[in-house]
């Protein structure tokens, strides 16, 4: 009776494990036959996919060059109009860098000290650029000027022009600062 019993269990596995077998030729069968009748647009996805890819990586390759550009666009902005106003200005000059090292103050700022109470990269560089703007001749007289050429035209100007000037001060200023900024 045991004999049976396991005859008949290796005999269902037998039968088990060669269904499932032919299910799975079957399966792969199928899938041959749809690959086989539809290469066209397997073939024509893998053609988009790769024009696309190669698209993509062209662009990446193509915006690392235009960095500089970008950069040089962006300077060429922000001199636009600081460099017409610094033209009226006929001894305006670029700062000269002097023989000497930094020398003291004589009369002002004899014992500077720290404006911000966080010591931090942007603190620093915050009073670097105020304290050089309050103390280079230079960029006091720049800025003067164009504060005076600017309050001249909003005084004398008429009132449609009052509101326009302001505008052009308002950019030209931040642009001329901006310019300073950088080269502090």
């Amino acid at each position: 009776v045991l004999k049976r019993r396991n005859i008949g269990w290796q005999y269902k596995l037998k039968h088990r494990v060669l269904n499932a077998g032919l299910i799975f030729f079957v399966w792969l069968s199928a899938c041959a036959v749809v690959l086989l009748f539809s290469w066209p647009v397997v073939l024509l996805s893998g053609m988009v996919l790769s024009a696309a890819a190669l698209k993509t990586a062209c662009g990446t390759l193509g915006n690392m060059y235009l960095f500089y550009e970008e950069v040089e666009c962006d300077n060429r902005r922000k001199l636009r109009l600081a460099k017409f106003f610094l033209s009226l200005n006929l001894d305006g000059s670029v700062p000269k860098q002097g023989k000497r090292g930094a020398k003291r103050p004589r009369l002002f700022f004899k014992k500077s000290r720290n404006i911000f109470k966080a010591r931090t990269v942007q603190n620093g560089l915050k009073e670097i650029f105020f304290k050089v703007m309050l103390r280079h001749p230079d960029y006091k007289r720049q800025l003067m000027q164009m504060i005076g050429i600017f309050t001249a035209l909003i005084m004398v100007g008429p009132i449609w022009m009052k509101a326009g000037a302001l505008l052009v001060f308002a950019f030209a200023y931040r642009s001329l600062l901006s310019v300073h900024f950088d080269k502090v």
